[in-house]
């Protein structure tokens, strides 16, 4: 009995199959509409801003490093990485969020 338990219950219903397909199409959808907001909101950025996320995320440099690239301190760079995504936060929010007119 646990081994049985312990083993996951797959369903070869083809409603239930039908079901996840469309769940995954869905967050598909959802991921590439946030990643089209995100670009969009990446460029209104400010130009030393923009530089900051790429170098964190898309050249992969840590905290220390973008503060030298940047000439801040690593608490500075921190703080100004934090903020600059939590406007991009609210940007793709504003971005993805159905309009209430």
């Amino acid at each position: 009995r646990r081994s049985q338990s312990r083993k996951p219950v797959f369903s070869t219903d083809p409603a239930f199959i039908e079901a996840i397909a469309e769940e995954i199409d869905r967050q598909s959808d959802q991921l590439t509409e946030r990643s089209e907001a995100l670009k969009s909101c990446l460029k209104k950025l400010p130009e030393a801003q923009r530089k900051m996320i790429l170098f964190r995320y898309y050249e992969g440099c840590d905290i220390a490093e973008v503060a030298i690239k940047t000439g801040r301190t690593e608490g500075a760079a921190y703080r100004l990485l934090s903020r600059i995504r939590k406007a991009l936060n609210k940007c793709v929010s504003q971005h993805t969020s159905p309009s209430t007119s």
